[in-house]
């Protein structure tokens, strides 16, 4: 699909990989949830939003289940909820980055 590598990380045999995409934001892959997906359905996708806790309401009051509180990780805050056919659906939100001087750090 020409989609480069941008975040790539792993905690020993699970792995994240984001994908930038042309005109901002990215495409990521992963197979850190554990939960199991519906009959029908494969991995977890995951959408990269502005605002994670506006969302989260907006999703919550139209009865959106989620199965995550915010979980944090060194680059991002996430959460999960599922879609109409109870599937995985990760929203993850970048912190801000620092200038370090030497480049970026998070």
């Amino acid at each position: 699909m020409g989609l480069r590598a941008g975040s790539v990380g792993n905690q020993g045999d699970k792995y994240w990989v984001e994908h930038d995409l042309p005109g901002g934001g990215c495409l990521a892959l992963t197979h850190f949830i554990e939960d199991r997906p519906s009959a029908t359905a494969g991995g977890t996708i995951a959408f990269e939003v502005d605002d994670l806790e506006d969302l989260m309401r907006q999703l919550k009051d139209r009865g959106v289940p989620f199965r995550s509180d915010i979980i944090h990780s060194p680059v991002c805050r996430m959460a999960v909820c599922e879609d109409s056919e109870g599937d995985s659906v990760m929203l993850h939100q970048l912190k801000p980055r620092a200038w370090t001087g030497a480049g970026f750090s998070t």
